[in-house]
């Protein structure tokens, strides 16, 4: 039987609960028996893995024993005291804290020796004898790997070394002097041995040595006749549970399924070294065994991150604890082989880690398809999929990050712990690498804890519970055999039967009526399907390894949580955090791309190593909740001010500021050069001022804010300093809020008046100058300088808000004295307007235009439109008549028309100003409809009722009631101001609520002299015109546009917008009534039609020159003879031809565009002028 160390009062009844069916079976003793060895099994692997949750405070605790933040004290002869008086206080700080490690490194011993116990047990019973019950052996290699993570950690830690020893020194002094005066103290002897204990254990880093060298055989108080040194049997099982564990965990390095093997793999040498010392001295080990584990795994992977800055060697692991010389294994070429292995591993990691990106990058897609919230419903579109199998790839999917985060995990802890443990710096090219890594974990734990949460919380219990069937049906066959045999079977073979019925029993009991699978449920499980899978049972290899591989994905995913805590834990990059800045650095100066996007998870992977920092052991935490946190506001000072502020944030400003600078001299500076933003490869800084605030431990750093504080009082110190560069920063300042969307507060300082250009009585008595000098723009309401000064760097803009200022400072009453100078200009311009028209050639011109469409209007060829011909005939001929100054009669005229549309565009804008203006002003009235007299108020008040007492209102002979208000009877002169106060209200009130419709006025006013009565029959005939001044219209605004283009500007006018000329035509027609007739001439469409055929026959053309070239090509393509080199010449000259042929046809076609591009603006143009002047409620 086996040999039940553990008590039977202390088995837990978690486990003997479930195997409760095998309770009310007939032959209790034998389910009783297997009940107890199942049970003692499951408490050993439950206790292990107990064991190794509680050992991560103790190992955290081993490494940050040191110095205190706060007494930080470097190395060095002329401080060596304060050093040592600083470790000892930490020491003794921290006696507590070694004393409960030292007892759960006893408790591991205990358990590793009972689990051998129970191993050798196993080879008598009758349910395991012909089986390896590996969840027992995986147990001991983790007790063994938890002591020999403590014996690192300790051996690895300088300070507590030193700490030690002076400690002992200190100890040893006071037990001398106790000795020579005679001084008896219980206490101090008991506190002595403690100590001897402590450093014969502990703190020697020791605690894996004792445990192999301790007694396994059970102890006088148990009745066992177990002999573990000389017990062959055990041997022998010892040694196929090690080359069974290492052949799998080594299988499983370095391949897509890889988890936590390399830390199972570290307990493995341990059992093989525990394996040795139980060896009798006389027996020879293995030499093959030791050959295949200095070599093999060593040769794939030297070396294993356990812990911080803590790494295992497997080589030197053996030549310490189980040397042995074996021909063909050179101890001496063990750090040769890690040199070459570094090398190998830099030259491709690389590569690796853009393989990890990849992985994870696709497998987030994947996550954010089947695990969204529109995804979550486990009924599938295509038919051949059921519930089940989307239930299974979904958990397939959910460990598959995990197994991910394993293998990035493992690739650059191993290339960090081997460059440090062999001295060799790391290179710049993995840099990069490095930091992509961090971010693939953080990414994944973000997936799976964050993101999609609620989907995985969902799969989670639907997986386990289909892998639960699917363990079971491995062993449906067996449970068949063992029910139809366990009524005939008879002696040893009817006990069997029994046992495995019990066996079965608890794995049915185990896998079914739960969805979390605890711990020891999980064990329980894996080992009653070893007790059903040994080869006498009847079930197959294939069954068992398959039952085996899915327990394995059973507890991967039901312990999901602790694994993905793990595999994406970055608490290793506190013991690297040199590399830190150089992250940051990397980051920042990228010159492809601003990789902002994994910032966020670079600072969480950064704060994973918070929880290690508060187990510092010389903090304490209990009295002082500050002291406590002494290790994590240094990390965090560091990391916020030595990493992200000086990599990050400071390099950011000066960025920014620097490139605002730049752009605002490139503007004021000739010899400075303007920057091409294609060409240009500084950092991108824009994606850093857009991206979301990061979390920084318990703190919120928002770049964009850092910015704009630091270029807030920038700004305001320079300015103070040089208040003649005002305008320089506060053009800085509006660039900052343009390109990099940093509104900047205003620092209050006095800047002077700003320029808001051309004054509005300025414009008023001038503005015959001004209409020729500005083009309106019509659909942003702004005026434009059509040809700057000579010299003049920039051009004077006209606005809504430099009319709206100029109100401001001259009132509103300057608006009908806008209108009314407006309307004495256009008088003017209306008697050059008639006496154009009044000319004998354009009136006659003009009446036999309209002759000959009201004739043809109804023609095939004419179909009531206007023809191209006969407008550009007209420009044609008018152009004979003399030009001036490169102008024709014809573009003075429409020039004439332009100035009259500008004229009319600058009373629109004054409108608009005006009740901008208004509209600021009223914003300080709480209720514009509901405004309080301030005057009664200030004087003498008013009375309760209202009305003149005759009966006016609605007829009934009663005034209105109003409200009774109180006078405040103040002097003469507040009055006075409360009146004008009144006054100034009711006209900000007034005018805001104002129609008056000067367009319409103006229309009306002209409208009634030209067709009220007088000779202006010349007048009628104004619309026939129209379309010969679109043509000119069009052909003067593409030359100003190319001039646009070419530095010699100011030789003719150069502009991109010029709407005043249809405003002009608009207002014009609206005054003749003429729009009918206007449009009655459908000349745009006449236009547009006459563009279609112009690109028609381009395309023909181009057709023919196409057909043309693919002929030459073909004839030239054939080889010539001797006699037709001759004709060489005349080829190229053919080929010259046809070059100059192409470009024509290609200057064409985009002179083509031009036109047709200009002829649909100015059409729009006109139609919405046309809406200003129409007969329905204005809508400017």
């Amino acid at each position: 039987k086996v040999s039940l160390t553990v008590p039977e009062k202390v088995l837990p009844q978690h486990l003997i609960s479930m195997f409760s069916p095998n309770a009310g079976t007939p032959n209790r003793d034998l389910s009783d028996d297997a009940l107890k060895s199942l049970s003692a099994l499951s408490y050993l692997c439950d206790e292990s893995n107990e064991l190794s949750s509680v050992s991560q405070t103790f190992i955290s605790g081993v490494l940050m024993f040191g110095s205190r933040p706060a007494a930080k004290i470097p190395e060095g002869d002329e401080i060596s005291s304060k050093r040592a008086d600083e470790l000892i206080l930490c020491i003794g700080q921290s006696m507590t804290f070694f004393q409960e490690l030292h007892n759960f490194t006893l408790r591991c011993m205990r358990i590793a020796r009972n689990i051998v116990c129970q191993l050798a047990g196993c080879l008598t019973d009758d349910i395991f004898r012909n089986t390896k019950v590996i969840p027992v052996a995986e147990a001991l290699i983790t007790v063994l790997r938890i002591l020999i993570t403590v014996d690192s950690a300790v051996s690895n830690n300088s300070e507590l070394t030193d700490a030690w020893r002076m400690y002992k020194m200190v100890v040893r002094e006071k037990s001398t002097k106790n000795n020579v005066e005679g001084v008896v103290d219980e206490q101090f002897a008991t506190f002595e041995k403690m100590v001897v204990e402590l450093d014969g254990n502990v703190l020697s880093a020791r605690c894996f040595a004792s445990c192999i060298e301790q007694d396994f055989n059970p102890s006088s108080t148990q009745a066992s006749n177990i002999d573990v040194r000389n017990n062959p049997a055990l041997h022998a099982e010892l040694k196929s549970l090690i080359v069974i564990l290492f052949d799998r965990f080594n299988a499983l390095v370095g391949s897509a399924s890889e988890t936590n093997e390399r830390q199972q793999l570290v307990g493995v040498y341990g059992l093989y070294a525990m394996y040795r010392r139980i060896l009798p001295p006389s027996e020879v080990p293995d030499g093959k065994l030791f050959k295949k584990l200095f070599t093999i795994f060593p040769d794939r992977c030297p070396i294993v991150n356990i812990c911080g800055d803590s790494s295992f060697f497997p080589t030197n692991f053996m030549m310490e604890h189980a040397p042995f010389e074996v021909k063909g294994v050179d101890l001496n070429s063990v750090g040769k082989k890690a040199v070459e292995f570094v090398k190998r591993l830099d030259a491709s990691f690389e590569k690796q880690a853009s393989q990890f990106k990849t992985q994870c990058l696709a497998w987030i897609a994947q996550c954010d398809s089947e695990l969204s919230a529109s995804a979550r419903s486990f009924k599938s579109n295509e038919v051949d999929v059921s519930p089940t199998e989307k239930i299974e790839s979904r958990g397939s999917l959910i460990l598959k990050g995990v197994v991910i985060a394993y293998r990035a995990s493992a690739l650059v802890k191993t290339l960090l712990a081997l460059h440090k443990a062999l001295g060799l710096p790391l290179t710049s090219k993995l840099i990069t690498p490095v930091r992509s890594l961090v971010e693939v974990l953080k990414a994944i734990e973000a997936e799976l804890t964050n993101r999609r949460r609620a989907a995985v919380a969902t799969t989670q219990p639907l997986t386990l519970r289909i892998l639960a069937s699917a363990i079971f049906r491995k062993f449906k066959a067996l449970k068949s055999v063992v029910d139809s045999s366990n009524a005939s079977a008879k002696g040893s073979k009817s006990r069997k039967i029994k046992k495995l019925a019990a066996c079965l029993a608890a794995l049915e009991g185990s896998l079914k009526g739960t969805t979390t699978y605890g711990p020891a449920r999980r064990f329980a499980a894996q080992l009653a399907a070893c007790a059903c899978s040994s080869p006498d049972t009847g079930v197959t290899a294939q069954d068992a390894q398959s039952a085996e591989a899915l327990l394995r994905r059973l507890s991967l995913l039901a312990d999901l949580d602790h694994h993905v805590k793990t595999a994406c834990s970055c608490e290793w990059l506190y013991f690297n955090r040199e590399l830190l800045p150089v992250f940051f650095s990397d980051v920042y100066s990228n010159e492809k791309k601003a990789d902002v996007a994994g910032l966020q998870l670079l600072v969480n992977g950064i704060c994973d190593a918070e929880p290690m920092l508060r187990c510092a052991p010389q903090l304490n935490s209990d009295e002082d909740e500050k002291e406590g946190e002494a290790y994590v506001d240094e990390y965090r000072n560091f990391v916020m001010e030595d990493v992200l502020k000086a990599e990050i944030i400071d390099k950011l400003c000066r960025e920014v500021e620097n490139d605002l600078r730049l752009h605002i001299h490139t503007k004021n500076l000739d010899h400075m050069a303007t920057t091409n933003p294609v060409t240009d490869k500084r950092m991108k800084i824009r994606p850093f001022m857009l991206m979301q605030p990061l979390a920084v431990f318990d703190l919120v750093v928002d770049i964009h804010k850092s910015v704009k504080l630091y270029l807030e009082a920038s700004f305001y110190n320079l300015t103070t300093i040089a208040l003649h560069d005002w305008l320089t920063y506060s053009e800085m300042k509006n660039l900052a809020k343009e390109k990099f969307g940093l509104q900047l507060a205003d620092n209050f300082l006095p800047m002077g008046s700003l320029d808001q250009g051309l004054d509005i009585l300025q414009i008023m008595r001038n503005i015959h100058v001004f209409v020729a000098r500005f083009n309106y723009d019509l659909n942003q309401q702004v005026f434009i300088e059509r040809r700057p000064d000579r010299g003049a760097k920039y051009l004077n803009t006209i606005s809504i808000e430099s009319i709206s200022c100029s109100i401001r400072q001259h009132g509103l009453g300057i608006l009908n004295t806008t209108v009314n100078y407006t309307y004495q200009y256009l008088s003017k311009k209306f008697h050059i307007f008639s006496q154009f028209l009044f000319d004998d050639y354009i009136r006659s011109h003009l009446s036999k235009e309209k002759r000959w469409f009201k004739k043809h209007h109804k023609d095939d060829d004419v179909d009531n439109k206007y023809p191209f011909a006969r407008a550009m005939s007209f420009v044609k001929d008018i152009k004979k008549l003399g030009v001036s100054d490169g102008k024709t009669f014809l573009d003075r005229f429409r020039i004439l028309i332009t100035e009259i549309g500008n004229a009319l565009g600058y009373v629109r804008m004054v409108r608009s100003a005006g009740m901008k203006y208004c509209s600021e002003a009223v914003q300080f009235l709480p209720d514009i409809d509901d405004i309080q007299e301030f005057a009664p108020l200030a004087g003498a008040g008013t009375g309760g009722f209202g009305g003149d007492g005759d009966g006016d209102g609605d007829g009934d002979g009663e005034g209105e009631i109003e409200e009774k208000i109180e006078g405040a009877g103040l002097s003469e002169t507040t009055i006075n101001a409360a009146k004008n106060l009144d006054q100034c209200i009711n006209v900000v009130k007034t005018n805001l609520k104002d129609s008056t419709d000067y367009f319409h006025v103006l229309v009306q006013v002209f409208k009634e002299v030209l067709l009220g009565g007088g000779d202006h029959k010349q007048l009628d005939n104004f619309f026939m015109i129209v379309p010969s001044l679109c043509l000119s219209w069009v052909e003067a605004s593409l030359q100003a546009k190319d001039m646009m283009y070419k530095k010699n500007r100011n030789v003719r006018d150069a502009y991109y917008s010029d709407d005043g000329f249809a405003m002009g035509i608009a207002y014009i027609l609206s005054i003749l009534a003429q729009h009918e007739h206007f449009d009655a001439l459908h000349f745009f469409q006449s236009l547009r039609e006459k563009y279609d055929a112009d690109d028609a026959e381009l395309k023909r053309q181009e057709e023919v020159m196409a057909a043309k070239l693919k002929k030459k090509k073909e004839a030239a393509s054939k080889k010539r003879s001797f006699f037709s080199r001759s004709k060489k010449k005349d080829d190229d000259d053919d080929s010259d031809d046809d070059d100059e042929e192409a470009s024509a046809l290609q200057l064409t076609a985009k002179r083509l565009g031009a036109h047709r591009r200009e002829s649909e603006m100015l059409y729009f143009s006109l139609k919405g002028a046309t809406i200003f002047f129409s007969e329905r409620k204005n809508l400017a």
